[in-house]
């Protein structure tokens, strides 16, 4: 296992990161964020707390396992859609969805964290996560969460599909990846998705594709 603390007596701003492998495949991986200064400078409090669980592949039937299960917390904390969506092309989603390595990429974890969900008195955030694989070993591998904040719902999610499995990443046949998030917000109404394929090849052959949708009503309305 590992861990990182950090502290920026500037931003009055703590950040912890806690790793553990334990023996039979289980993983435990705890991010903390914390603030005390809110943005007009007056003393305050903020908080996100994302934990993880990898597990040994659960068999759930029809060739579906159950690999993790995880959850978000944000107390004085709302999401940036501008910079989620950003962050579907750039990869942040691969900070808040089961990170990958934490010790190793706590800068750009607690980077990609703040800057999708900053500090916002009065508001929060919640979000179940879960990841789901098809075939032993996994073929195929979702891993989504929802986000819950009361002006909207966003879902966010990554697929892979790696071929063979158990190879590296860099030596499969085959390697799609798609980043994706979409959302309703209440006020006015809206509906968005986008989706990205990232790092994706088959052989020596790169591929590239993007999607996006809008649909807004209210007094504007677009499509």
């Amino acid at each position: 296992g590992g861990g990182y603390l950090f502290f920026d007596d500037n931003k009055k701003q703590y950040a912890g990161v806690l790793h553990l492998e334990l023996k039979g495949g289980l993983a435990i991986t705890a991010i903390g964020l914390i603030t005390t200064r809110m943005p007009d400078g007056k003393n305050g409090f903020s908080l996100i707390i994302i934990i993880t669980v990898e597990l040994p592949p659960i068999q759930l039937g029809f060739g579906f396992t159950l690999l993790g299960l995880g959850g978000l917390l944000g107390a004085n904390r709302s999401m940036n859609l501008n910079s989620l969506r950003e962050g579907v092309r750039s990869g942040m989603l691969g900070s808040i969805l089961f990170p990958q390595d934490p010790i190793k990429n706590v800068s750009k974890i607690i980077s990609d964290i703040q800057t999708i969900f900053p500090v916002a008195p009065a508001r929060f955030v919640i979000g179940p996560m879960l990841e789901l694989g098809w075939g032993t070993p996994s073929l195929v591998t979702a891993r989504v969460g929802l986000l819950i904040e009361p002006s909207q719902l966003v879902m966010v999610g990554q697929i892979i599909v790696q071929l063979p499995p158990l190879l590296d990443k860099d030596l499969a046949l085959l390697y799609l990846q798609v980043d994706f998030a979409g959302g309703v917000v209440f006020d006015p109404f809206q509906i968005w998705f986008d989706g990205v394929l990232r790092d994706s090849r088959v052989l020596f052959i790169s591929l590239y594709g993007q999607f996006a949708f809008r649909l807004t009503t209210g007094d504007n309305p677009t499509f």
